[in-house]
């Protein structure tokens, strides 16, 4: 029997619903063509997911055979360029097998990832937990469909504000960088930037860690935890936590500061670098309030009050 023929009659077979038999074939069964032949695998395929839906494995001892079987030594098989054609069905049915078993039948499904980034503008992420999560424009969260009130874990890269709902049993982690937040019940906000990164704590309780195996850095209210990112040093600083959280809040408002206090504000609120004249950090006192408005019209009437020369492009900005 000629090995083209023999897999013309397996298929056969699978498609009367017979027991396999290498016994001769038929006149028939010899005429069957190749396309026939991928029409009647894929017909196989798919009886073999709907009767692989009912299996009901031992995962436990299935486990410990594939872990048992992974600890041996690999040996490598060439298979020749012909032999990979005629073996179509047996490869389409082992990786029909072993797929609908670890996907279907692992007792879990792997999850989706979810990630949304902000390029303009600040953004508020509503979590399925209760938490919600104030993203800096060119900053990221990145987090698993498996995501819930018993399992809270969620990627940050660059920065953002947080207001963890507590949960005294099911800890809320945050991974930044290589680092690791542990949070309780919290409204904290993290700041990464290429030298370093800080993590400020309005309320409640967190933790910070280096790298996962560090010991953990207990923060404060009041208190950052500080790593420099080119010597590695991590450390505890008082802050003023609320300042560093001001770019997420809704409004800004100035009331009765100087030049210089208003500079620090509006960079903090707007996310940008604003180097002001030594010479009018104590001039002039304003008061107004910011919600939507562009810094480009902030500056302008600022300007129309008080005599200066501002000049500005999208991450600085001169005034003198």
């Amino acid at each position: 029997m000629m090995k083209h023929d023999f897999w013309i009659y397996i298929v056969n077979k699978l498609k009367r619903g017979e027991s396999l038999d290498s016994s001769k074939l038929s006149t028939d069964e010899k005429d069957i063509s190749s396309s026939d032949l991928q029409s009647d695998v894929e017909k196989i395929w798919n009886t073999i997911q709907y009767q692989a839906s009912f299996f009901n494995p031992d995962k436990a001892r299935a486990w410990k055979l594939i872990n048992s079987r992974i600890s041996k030594s690999v040996k490598t098989v060439t298979i020749p360029f012909k032999l990979i054609y005629r073996s179509v069905a047996v490869i389409i049915l082992l990786i029909a097998i072993s797929s609908l078993y670890i996907i279907k039948h692992s007792g879990r499904e792997l999850p989706v990832t979810f990630q949304y980034a902000t390029l303009n503008g600040k953004s508020k992420i509503d979590l399925p937990d209760g938490t919600q999560v104030w993203l800096a424009p060119n900053s990221e969260i990145i987090y698993a469909s498996n995501f819930s009130p018993e399992n809270r874990k969620i990627q940050i890269k660059g920065k953002a504000y947080l207001e963890v709902k507590k949960d005294s049993i099911h800890p809320f982690f945050v991974n930044i960088d290589q680092s690791l937040v542990k949070v309780y019940g919290t409204s904290f906000s993290i700041n990464s930037t290429k030298e370093k990164l800080m993590v400020s704590l309005l309320s409640g309780k967190i933790s910070f860690q280096k790298t996962s195996v560090d010991s953990p850095l207990w923060i404060k209210p009041g208190e950052a935890a500080v790593l420099n990112k080119n010597t590695g040093d991590t450390f505890i600083e008082n802050v003023d936590a609320y300042f560093n959280a001001l770019w997420a809040h809704e409004k800004l408002k100035i009331e009765e500061k100087n030049l210089g206090e208003v500079v620090k504000y509006l960079s903090q609120w707007y996310d940008v670098n604003i180097t002001l004249d030594g010479n009018l950090k104590n001039k002039y006192k304003y008061t107004f309030t910011i919600t939507t408005e562009q810094l480009d019209e902030v500056l302008r009437m600022m300007s129309r009050i008080n005599p200066m020369e501002i000049t500005y492009d999208k991450k600085n900005v001169n005034i003198k």
